[in-house]
């Protein structure tokens, strides 16, 4: 499984009280309250909300194996940041 973003992160957990994602949904929900004639703040907001998405997956994702194993029948779980920049592999099974 590859997770590509902290969209795709946050969709994949669903409402789950996963510990060191509340400050990404707070981020991702502030964001999607700019407008989009802000284009520098929304994007500089985006930066943030990738900064956090980057740390959860290189901190904190690699030590919650146990509740991504009840969440996939994958072997892996790979989260990339962009096309191809990998943050980090776990492995499941």
């Amino acid at each position: 499984m590859n997770i590509g973003s902290y969209q795709a992160c946050l969709n994949f957990v669903g409402n789950d009280q996963v510990p060191g994602l509340n400050n990404l949904r707070d981020c991702v929900s502030q964001l999607s309250k700019i407008c989009n004639c802000q284009k520098s703040r929304k994007a500089q907001k985006g930066e943030e909300c990738n900064v956090l998405y980057i740390n959860f997956a290189s901190t904190v994702a690699p030590n919650m194996v146990e509740y991504f194993k009840s969440k996939t029948n994958d072997a892996t779980i790979t989260f990339t940041h962009g096309s191809n920049h990998i943050i980090s592999t776990i492995t499941l099974r």
